[in-house]
C-alpha cells in the first residue's frame, strides 16, 4: 500500500510541476507513465478481502468497487 500511495502523491505533485510549467512535456509523459506503471504494480498486489473470495473468484467485483472495473485474476488479486 504504501508503494501504491507514494506513486500516486508522486503523480500529483507531478501534475503540480506540469501545472506551472516546470517540467516539459516529454519528461511529464515520461514520469507519469512510469508512476502509473508502479501503482499498477502495486494494486495488483492488493489482497481480495477473505468476505470478498468467493465473489472474486467469480469474477464479482466486492460491495462499491467501480462498475465496469476489472475482475480479479485466479490469484485473487485485482488487475490493473
Amino acid at each position: 500500500m504504501s508503494d501504491y500511495q507514494l506513486a500516486a502523491t508522486e503523480l500529483g505533485l507531478l501534475h503540480e510541476r506540469a501545472a506551472r510549467h516546470i517540467v516539459d512535456d516529454q519528461t511529464f509523459h515520461e514520469e507519469q507513465r512510469a508512476l502509473l506503471e508502479c501503482m499498477s504494480a502495486a494494486r495488483a498486489r492488493f489482497p481480495v478481502p477473505r468476505q470478498h473470495a468467493r465473489a472474486a473468484a467469480h469474477g464479482t467485483p466486492p460491495p462499491g468497487y467501480a462498475p465496469g472495473a476489472p475482475s480479479p485474476t485466479t490469484e485473487g488479486h485485482w488487475p490493473v
